[in-house]
């Protein structure tokens, strides 16, 4: 995949819903013709007053560096996209809001969760760059590092509460885990964000057989035995994976046959690429106190309400806390064709 691609994968596909099929997605911008008979025809829907995808297309492109010789410029991208970044569900009346989702075509629905993704993964970016590698760097001067994790974190829930789980916004959310952990907060203290933290422990099962907090992650793999598991207790001529996966995370193995073994567990991380903690330029140790106090910002104490689409559980599995309020609703899924799902007004209390 280019880089464009790649940007399509981490901001616009669900893990949960197959594999990643590039025939179906928009021509990359390297492919020349079809990629600008692709804008003509986005340019053509935005002068008839649909300017979202268009919008979205140029936020897809400065991520991915080609509007900026190949440097991702997240700032750009986030401007691109200024006027659909705090759209949500809860924004619409009730009335509206069910005219929407009893609509034939969710296409307005779909591109608000992709929305939240692009911001939330341009956020994350602009949290774990250094300032000089910032196309804008004037941006960086007037934003804290924690300022953007939280406005990652806030639309990688927006996100999620629509399930629409990407790579971009499980980094953001375990980004955030990662700091609140450090300082001494847990998730559970942010009831408002469930959604997201439930994508998140679904996907920690899905890769390490079980949930658990960034300690867990990394003595499963800093135990000094084989990355495979408990199916090999190995201790000796260990290597680390040569693979993308974050220095913290990265298993050892024995032996080629264990890391093959292993590598439907650990191709989720390894391809992520980056640093599921924080940056390096983030003093933790030193700024503990201050870090806290902003991350406890977003605490919650009252009642919070929302509107969000109900996740597919498994039988036996636990579903996310909370209880469904009056309004409730069985629609057409947003994203997959002759598929149903059911919105509903969730209380936290």
């Amino acid at each position: 995949m280019d880089t464009y691609q790649e940007i399509l994968f981490t901001c616009l596909h669900d893990y949960r819903r197959g594999p990643f099929d590039l025939s179906t997605q928009p021509p990359s911008p390297f492919d020349g013709a079809p990629a600008e008979r692709y804008l003509v025809d986005l340019s053509r829907r935005a002068s008839k007053g649909n300017t979202a995808p268009l919008k979205i297309e140029r936020a897809l492109r400065y991520l991915s560096g080609w509007e900026t010789n190949g440097t991702p410029d997240p700032d750009s991208a986030l401007v691109a996209i200024e006027s659909l970044k705090e759209l949500k569900l809860e924004t619409f009346p009730r009335s509206r809001l069910t005219e929407i989702l009893s609509a034939d075509d969710l296409e307005p629905v779909r591109l608000i969760a992709q929305v939240h993704s692009i911001a939330a993964y341009a956020h994350y970016l602009k949290y774990i760059l250094p300032a000089r590698a910032r196309i804008r760097p004037q941006y960086a001067a007037k934003e804290s590092l924690i300022w953007n994790l939280l406005t990652a974190v806030r639309h990688a829930h927006a996100a999620a509460k629509m399930q629409f789980i990407t790579r971009g916004v499980l980094w953001a959310g375990f980004a955030f885990q990662g700091i609140a952990e450090l300082v001494g907060l847990s998730l559970a203290r942010f009831k408002q964000f469930t959604p997201l933290w439930h994508a998140m422990e679904q996907r920690e099962i899905a890769m390490f057989g079980r949930a658990g907090d960034v300690s867990f992650r990394t003595a499963y793999f800093s135990a000094g035995e084989c990355g495979l598991g408990s199916d090999c207790w190995e201790t000796r001529g260990l290597a680390s994976c040569s693979g993308r996966c974050p220095a913290h995370l990265k298993p050892k193995y024995c032996s080629r046959k264990c890391q093959k073994e292993s590598w439907p567990q650990h191709k989720g991380l390894c391809d992520a690429g980056t640093a599921l903690g924080p940056p390096p330029s983030l003093e933790c140790s030193r700024y503990s106190e201050k870090y806290r106090s902003e991350l406890d910002a977003l605490y919650s104490p009252g009642r919070v309400i929302q509107i969000e689409v109900l996740p597919e559980v498994e039988e036996g599995a636990e579903w996310p806390k909370g209880r469904v309020s009056w309004w409730k609703l069985d629609g057409a899924s947003p994203y997959e064709s002759r598929k149903r799902v059911t919105y509903v007004e969730k209380c936290y209390d």
